[in-house]
């Protein structure tokens, strides 16, 4: 991902979705509560936190469809919006740019409707357009073990939306439409996600189909398309690769858009859940990290290669594996790491799932000194600070690697530098990671370094260091390779 500046963007960010019962109990028609992500909208404290101290610049909110459209349309077919929520949509935007940060919005659901998961995902009169063959959950038993999605009833409501049956793809593009046209002017949204986690169907084949929508009012927001769950596993072009793939031949919208497109995935190694307090057996450990992990983000860098797009992983963690520092020889700790140093070697961006993990939603006390004593974990949030690390947020040039030693801090980055790009390069430094300050050294054409500065960059943040060479500030040189490395004092 590219800013306007020219410089490659990275994200790490958190979700705050909160649609579960218990978490922000998103059914039915807005409340001015439901649908929100609560937990960040709870404390500035907290948010100031989470922006400035532990570096998360982004984060994956719910674009809600069954907020934005409570009522079935009219009998000439139109559609009324919820001004309410667009407005509410809106604050939260604005509120999470205020502090820094960007915002991903994700027409977020797990089932559908409340008619078969959890809370509404999509309109409960949309999901009332599909009469189902058999009865919820066919073909399982009971409700309690179904998968979300797969039962043939939410699987058959899918597969109306993706052919249009009743209308019902015009009304996903329509509720595109109305989220994008309220956002194209706002250069603090990251992009559209069209659909979280979507069950297999023809307009993922053909994502063209779905473009009426958000392209058809702003040309320029990046959109974000998920695969089935299973399509970032493999890449390929042949018809079995296309169908054990994401099975994607185009970013949506054709080739032109795939600078304007970013591949979505999420990853969860099944061999590495609910692992806290044992340790990470030799052989799920190979499964996931030597086999699974390495195919998934091989096959994500070949198909983003292959479409021009980019890609960013939009969720992992979760149940299957969150951050567990009194348990350092525990599945889950060890695979959080492993990801979350894959993902620097493969530079990719990342958003973990969810927030709700570090505190609860219904929590808004404020935090007194310090901020983070409000966590879920009662040790002034060290499990949350196990995903703050030091990173690059922007590159004025190509990356060419990044790594963090967690064991001795150490930090490196090495990219080609772009004399054409004035704004530099910046550089998160977590104060938890160098509580006692660090060391920078520089190699490389005259590249200079100073703490970023208000009017630096876009308006820059506490514990980011700013990296000038060539026109922004250093004097050039032979090469244009310019490395860091930052060492603990």
């Amino acid at each position: 991902m590219v800013d306007a500046y020219g410089r490659v963007r990275l994200f790490h960010g958190l979700n705050d979705i909160s649609n579960s019962p218990g978490q922000g109990e998103a059914v039915g028609v807005f409340d001015g509560n439901n649908y929100l992500p609560r937990i960040l909208l709870a404390n500035d404290t907290r948010l100031d936190f989470l922006v400035n101290d532990l570096g998360f610049n982004s984060f994956r909110v719910s674009a809600a469809w069954a907020a934005l459209h409570p009522t079935p349309p009219s009998p000439s077919g139109d559609i009324t919006p919820s001004s309410s929520y667009l407005s509410a949509l809106s604050a939260v935007v604005d509120k999470l740019s205020s502090f820094g940060a960007y915002t991903l919005l994700d027409m977020h659901q797990d089932g559908l409707s409340s008619s078969w998961g959890s809370y509404d995902g999509v309109p409960k009169w949309l999901a009332n357009l599909t009469t189902p063959r058999h009865e919820y959950p066919w073909p399982w038993r009971d409700e309690s073990s179904a998968p979300s999605d797969v039962p043939e009833a939410p699987a058959q409501c899918f597969g109306d939306i993706y052919h249009n049956t009743h209308g019902m793809r015009d009304y996903w593009a329509s509720f595109w439409r109305t989220v994008a046209d309220s956002f194209k002017s706002n250069e603090s949204v990251l992009g559209y996600e069209l659909m979280n986690e979507p069950w297999a169907g023809d307009v993922y084949r053909d994502p063209a189909l779905m473009l009426p929508g958000p392209r058809e009012v702003d040309d320029s927001t990046l959109i974000f398309f998920e695969p089935v769950v299973w399509g970032m596993v493999h890449d390929g072009e042949s018809e079995v690769d296309k169908l054990v793939g994401s099975g994607f031949e185009h970013a949506p919208g054709g080739e032109e858009y795939g600078s304007r497109s970013v591949f979505s995935f999420h990853y969860y190694c099944f061999f590495a859940k609910n692992g806290d307090g044992e340790n990470y057996p030799w052989v799920e450990k190979g499964i996931c990290d030597d086999l699974f992990g390495p195919a998934v983000f091989n096959a994500v860098d070949e198909t983003a290669r292959r479409l021009g797009s980019g890609s960013m992983m939009t969720e992992f963690g979760g149940t299957f594996f969150s951050p567990s520092p009194s348990q350092p020889s525990g599945r889950s700790q060890e695979e959080l790491l492993w990801v979350l140093e894959e993902s620097d070697r493969h530079l990719q961006s990342w958003s973990f799932w969810d927030l709700g993990h570090f505190y609860d939603y219904k929590s808004n006390d404020p935090f007194g000194d310090p901020p983070q004593a409000g966590c879920k974990d009662g040790l002034g949030c060290e499990d949350l600070k196990v995903l703050s690390r030091p990173y690059a947020q922007a590159v004025a040039g190509v990356p060419t690697s990044m790594r963090y030693d967690q064991a001795t801090g150490v930090f490196t980055l090495v990219y080609k530098g772009d004399k054409a790009i004035a704004q530099p390069t910046e550089v998160f430094l977590p104060p938890h990671v160098y509580p006692g300050g660090y060391d920078i050294e520089l190699e490389g054409g005259g590249a200079v370094w100073d703490a970023c500065e208000e009017g630096d960059g876009e308006g820059m943040k506490r514990n980011v260091v700013c990296v000038w060479w060539g026109a922004g500030g250093g004097e050039g040189g032979e090469s244009s390779t310019v490395a860091l490395t930052v060492t603990p004092k």
